[in-house]
């Protein structure tokens, strides 16, 4: 758990936390978030139900979606970083320890999500 300010505001608009919430329709989004934010994470939760139907032979044996057990810091990442007038949102995953399967934000090292972006929420075990 990274803190709980963003995941109380916003929880039982994207359906509660976890995987249910990537099977919401548009109007799991906020409508307090900027209409930037909630288009964004409305693209993302479609393409995400997409990728769900993929599946993979041996060697395969796990996938990780960040998308599914980190989506509380996720959504708090994209809906304080992701603003009208912004030309890029950095997005991404480093599957390493220092990335976006520890926190929900791409390329996140834990202490700098929590102390220097000031992103919260749960992020539950894949």
């Amino acid at each position: 758990m990274l803190n709980n300010s963003c995941n109380d505001r916003n929880q039982s608009a994207y359906g509660g936390a976890g995987g249910g919430l990537l099977r919401e329709s548009s109007e799991g989004i906020s409508s307090s978030s900027s209409s930037s934010s909630s288009k964004f994470l409305q693209v993302e939760l479609e393409l995400n139900a997409h990728l769900r139907g993929l599946t993979f032979s041996e060697p395969v044996r796990h996938i990780y979606n960040p998308l599914e057990y980190a989506w509380d810091t996720h959504r708090c990442y994209v809906e304080k970083y992701c603003r009208a007038g912004q030309s890029v949102l950095f997005v991404g995953m480093n599957p390493g320890p220092f990335g976006m399967a520890q926190t929900g934000v791409p390329f996140g090292e834990v202490r700098s999500v929590v102390d220097w972006l000031k992103i919260t929420g749960e992020v539950r075990s894949p």
